[in-house]
């Protein structure tokens, strides 16, 4: 329902936000208590799942480096199939790149998973901050492209919605390659914290058995709610 709701805004057809008076507050609410605590369940899931994984490769015999890379890189290619000859929207690309960084810290202790997930929080709140030390491109931030949404918005209707199959794959493979960039970017900055804290929890045993865990996983959730909470107030333009 997100997903039909997000795709069917007039916003994508170049016109003002069309929700009324409490549009943006519903917005808010859709983005933050929806969409935005989806995306966190399956990117920690992610890395519950690499967890798992590592134990039944184990389990067989195997080397799980070479299993996981495998696995990563098949991931990679089907998401850049999806992107180039479907929807360039797709998030598997990202994730198998995410799921990379995850490799060296499957086998670590808990506290160093824990400090790795809060290192990688904060660079992802201060990207922003971070990329502008290092002189990045500004092609690399998405703020560059949302100045030119409505000249985006054009072309994309024109391409999707008059051109050829050819002309709307051109348009959907350039818009991949260079906006892609910047979304790729964000994606997978802000998803590696995620990807850690499931790491972390598998590992811990929170997950393993969480039937036997709920006054652990309730203090969890009500220490981390408020905090998530507050940073979600916070403007995008701050960060």
């Amino acid at each position: 329902m997100t997903g039909v709701q997000t795709c069917a805004l007039p916003i994508w057809a170049g016109t003002t936000y069309p929700l009324g008076w409490g549009g943006f507050v519903l917005t808010w609410i859709r983005d933050h208590f929806i969409e935005g605590r989806a995306i966190a369940c399956f990117s920690m899931l992610f890395g519950v799942g690499l967890c798992i994984q590592m134990e039944r490769t184990q389990a067989r015999g195997q080397a799980f480096g070479r299993f996981a890379c495998r696995r990563l890189g098949a991931l990679a290619l089907l998401g850049i199939a999806h992107a180039t000859l479907i929807w360039n929207g797709d998030i598997l690309l990202e994730y198998a790149v995410t799921g990379l960084f995850l490799l060296p810290l499957v086998r670590a202790r808990v506290r160093i998973i824990v400090i790795a997930a809060g290192l990688a929080f904060l660079v992802d709140v201060f990207l922003k901050v971070i990329l502008g030390w290092l002189h990045t491109p500004d092609w690399l931030f998405f703020a560059h492209w949302k100045k030119q949404a409505l000249w985006l918005l054009q072309s994309a209707n024109q391409a999707y919605g008059h051109g050829t199959w050819s002309e709307a794959a051109r348009w959907r493979i350039w818009e991949w390659n260079h906006l892609g960039r910047a979304i790729n970017l964000i994606t997978i900055f802000g998803c590696l914290p995620l990807f850690l804290v499931g790491l972390a929890l598998w590992r811990e045993g929170i997950l393993v058995d969480p039937a036997k865990r709920i006054p652990t996983i309730r203090r969890i959730f009500h220490s981390v709610f408020w905090v998530g909470l507050v940073f979600a107030c916070i403007p995008d333009s701050w960060l």
